[in-house]
């Protein structure tokens, strides 16, 4: 079970906020905090004020019932999602607050880990296709930027924005190991041009 948001923050850039389940929308505390990061990337083309968010859920319904492989299930309605908003809105960059998402976007996605280079951090051992060389030179906890086998789609992802608000080291950890990066790719116009 997980709920997401997903916010379009710019004409090249949507972001992906995994929040509790228990939750009907984010927490005022994690769309402040979404904000002041976005507003920290410092690229002028990021909206200033958050746009409301299009929310979505796993399972879709209860009534669903039982499904023979829930995981791949999973996968592929959030592969639907993202992939009706890439048709309908193309974006370059997919930044994701997640605890949970990334196999599920690996799997949905086919997506496939690639070595960092200078504005891009490595692949960690959180992603099976990780270089063993990336691999052992990161701790299992940093988040990773991989990006799509088939597009030209960046996908970053890190730490949940409520595993921030409650484990502050864990900000940090996101903005020194994937939101810089992050930003210095905005900035050099990396990842296709508007």
């Amino acid at each position: 079970v997980f709920k997401l948001a997903w916010y379009k923050v710019s004409e090249r850039m949507a972001v992906i906020d995994e929040f509790p389940s228990r939750q009907n929308r984010p927490a005022e505390p994690a769309a402040e905090m979404l904000q002041n990061i976005l507003n920290a990337l410092g690229d002028e083309r990021i909206v200033k004020t958050l746009p409301a968010p299009e929310l979505f859920r796993w399972p879709i319904t209860e009534a669903m019932g039982v499904v023979e492989d829930p995981q791949q299930a999973a996968a592929q309605a959030l592969s639907g999602f993202i992939h009706r908003h890439l048709e309908d809105d193309p974006i370059t960059e997919l930044l994701v607050f997640s605890g949970q998402l990334q196999p599920l976007l690996e799997a949905g996605l086919s997506l496939k880990a690639e070595a960092g280079t200078p504005a891009e951090p490595a692949a960690t051992s959180n992603s099976p296709t990780a270089e063993p060389e990336a691999a052992s030179n990161s701790p299992a906890t940093e988040p990773d930027a991989v990006k799509p086998a088939t597009a030209s789609l960046t996908l970053t992802v890190t730490h949940s924005l409520e595993a921030m608000l409650a484990h502050r080291p864990l900000k940090r950890e996101a903005w020194e190991g994937v939101l810089q990066p992050l930003k210095r790719r905005l900035a050099g116009g990396a990842g296709g041009a508007e």
